[in-house]
């Protein structure tokens, strides 16, 4: 008799907040007059971003060497995004180099160290360089290595929200991004995280809030609020459950989080695409006999994927098989009497609380005797017998030694996909007749 187990598949994530912020009207004139809680450091020494806004305007200051540059080839790229699910999740293409970028950005302003400048909106497949953002003459200055320009509220869809990424970029190398750990500069360095404030900047009046943010990650709070259970599975305990999926785009998967009812399980950073994610609970590390709700979270930076289970931790089966002879009919009084029939009784148990798989029960007929007929007992259901005509077949669940045929028959066996743990005392019954 054996038994074997299957494995269930199946298909996480913190915010930080930090930092309180003020409202400034800022004089666009090419002079510095930024605070420093605007001021938000880059992933490069030297370079500076700042971000202020009044009630009706943003206003973006940057510092940095080659802001005077003075080459087409050199410039600052600003993506915005007011509505998290549209626009691109891919930048502007330059030199090769086009950013993956931490979320779905719907305008873009571009300001070419020649002093040149433009905007674009995202019309669903391609970047329209239309003006979107509206900025003129009067709304930017660059005076040496300091450019500052505003953008009007009106042209940002009046939002509530405003997420921003921006970098430097040349035909060598992406730099001077924010905030200051989102990339490894370098030629086709993609971004990590962005900037993002809400719930509502447009405020008219210049006071410092709790409810004015500022945050490094677009991953929302997932894995400390489970949602409701999609399913119901069990698993035996110190069986392993697979996790797997992938990105089928450019983007990849970027974070994944397991969390069980006990607490935050794993998490993982990786940077695949096209490339299956595989990850492994061992649920030895859990109680067996609980209940637990595990819930799974993939942010692949533009889009969060989240589900919950509820998983029974069972444990292991337990079986137990014995046999006996339940009857004999003699033709004489002799036992060993030609066409005498002798019924065994087979009796199995699931003693444990997890279901047991690939179940197979077989018998040798004995020397000297031949197959008669088999039954199940009462209650005992779903099981197919087979047959094998060789003296020594393989046992396994799927073998090709067994078949239908009656006749030469050596060996009868039982088998069954799955036997519960409630399955106890249950009998089938073997007849054999005597040579």
């Amino acid at each position: 008799m054996g038994h074997f187990k299957n494995v269930f598949c199946f298909a996480f994530v913190a915010v930080s907040v930090f930092c309180l912020t003020r409202l400034y009207a800022i004089v666009i004139d090419g002079t510095n007059d930024f605070t420093d809680d605007g001021r938000i450091l880059t992933t490069t020494a030297g370079y500076t971003n700042w971000i202020h806004w009044d009630s009706n305007v943003l206003y973006i200051g940057y510092y940095g060497e080659d802001v005077d540059a003075n080459i087409d080839t050199t410039m600052l790229l600003v993506y915005l995004s007011t509505n998290v699910d549209s626009g691109s999740a891919y930048g502007e293409i330059f030199d090769s180099q086009r950013p993956v970028l931490p979320f779905k950005a719907d305008t873009v302003f571009q300001y070419i160290t020649t002093n040149g400048w433009r905007s674009a909106s995202w019309d669903g497949t391609a970047w329209n360089w239309d003006n979107a953002l509206g900025v003129t003459s009067n709304d930017l200055k660059a005076i040496g290595n300091f450019l500052e320009f505003s953008i009007a509220k009106s042209n940002l869809n009046d939002t509530p929200y405003l997420a921003i990424y921006l970098q430097f970029v040349n035909s060598a190398a992406s730099y001077g991004a924010i905030p200051s750990g989102t990339l490894a500069d370098g030629f086709k360095s993609n971004p990590s995280n962005f900037i993002s404030f809400g719930t509502d900047i447009w405020l008219t009046n210049a006071v410092s809030s709790s409810n004015i943010y500022r945050t490094n990650d677009n991953v929302f709070v997932l894995s400390n609020n489970l949602l409701a259970p999609a399913n119901y599975q069990t698993n035996v305990w110190g069986e392993n459950i697979v996790l797997s999926n992938y990105a089928a785009d450019d983007i990849g998967i970027f974070k994944i989080e397991f969390c069980t009812n006990s607490g935050i399980y794993s998490t993982t950073y990786t940077s695949n695409t096209n490339t299956p994610y595989t990850s492994i609970l061992d649920t030895s590390l859990l109680n067996s006999g609980t209940y637990q709700i595990y819930s799974i979270a993939y942010d692949t930076r533009n889009s969060l994927y989240s589900t919950s289970n509820i998983l029974e931790i069972l444990s292991a089966p337990d079986l137990s098989i014995t046999k006996t002879v339940d009857s004999i009919e003699l033709l004489s009084t002799n036992f060993c009497w030609p066409g005498s029939l002798v019924t065994y009784k087979i009796t199995y148990s699931n003693l444990g609380t997890g279901y047991a798989t690939n179940v197979v029960i077989f018998e040798r007929i004995p020397g000297q005797a031949a197959y008669y007929t088999n039954y199940p007992g009462s209650g005992t259901t779903d099981w197919q017998t087979e047959f094998a005509h060789i003296p020594n077949p393989d046992q396994t669940y799927d073998s090709a030694d067994y078949d239908s045929a009656i006749s030469n028959i050596k060996w009868v066996r039982w088998k069954k996909a799955s036997l519960a743990a409630d399955e106890d005392n249950k009998t089938i019954f073997l007849g054999v007749t005597i040579d």
